[in-house]
């Protein structure tokens, strides 16, 4: 958004293939540009109905997986049921499920599963506003993929840290453009908000 938002002129529309991006905040428009989405085939009632079917059907993988002695396999069910948990929008049970998956991918031999669990686990991390644990969590990730040579998850753990930095600068300019208008309502002054 960053590249392009100079460029958008008043009334112009941006286009989303699904929320997720307005939902956390990690695009905010400008209030002069409009914002549609393309929604999935199907009304959100069906889609609602196919995650729950998703959820359920790896809750299964899942058990399967745990009553075999898989552990690798069982953290690999639980990653995929954070990033469900996730697009339904429960980051809580989202995080519970990556942390698991993450205590279940250590076994692994595969050190890009270590790197995938970790990377995984640091992105909910981060949205959770827990950015000290998610750069910790993407740090790991990033060395079992440099460990492993998997230049793909390389990239993706470098660029989830490139996010989780503007992440953090953006809140930090944020906090700091409200602490005025904080501090003169603590202090009963009058805040007046103005155009430029």
């Amino acid at each position: 958004y960053k590249s392009i938002a100079p460029n958008l002129k008043k009334g112009a529309a941006l286009a989303f293939a699904h929320g997720f991006n307005i939902h956390y905040n990690q695009i905010v428009p400008r209030e002069d540009v409009d914002v549609i989405m393309i929604a999935p085939k199907g009304p959100g009632h069906t889609v609602r109905g196919e995650y729950a079917a998703a959820i359920e059907h790896t809750l299964a993988a899942k058990e399967r997986f745990a009553r075999l002695g898989e552990a690798v396999s069982e953290g690999e069910a639980l990653g995929n049921l954070g990033g469900l948990y996730m697009s339904i929008g429960d980051p809580e049970r989202a995080l519970a499920a990556m942390e698991e998956a993450r205590q279940r991918t250590l076994a692994s031999p595969a050190l890009g599963t270590r790197a995938a669990s970790e990377i995984n686990l640091g992105l909910v991390l981060m949205l959770v506003d827990r950015f000290d644990d998610a750069r910790e969590a993407l740090e790991r990730g990033l060395a079992w993929a440099v460990q492993a040579e998997d230049r793909l998850w390389q990239i993706n753990a470098q660029s989830s840290l490139a996010d989780l930095a503007a992440f953090q600068d953006a809140f930090a300019d944020a906090a700091a453009a409200s602490n005025p208008l904080v501090g003169g309502v603590e202090e009963g002054g009058e805040v007046l908000v103005r155009e430029d």
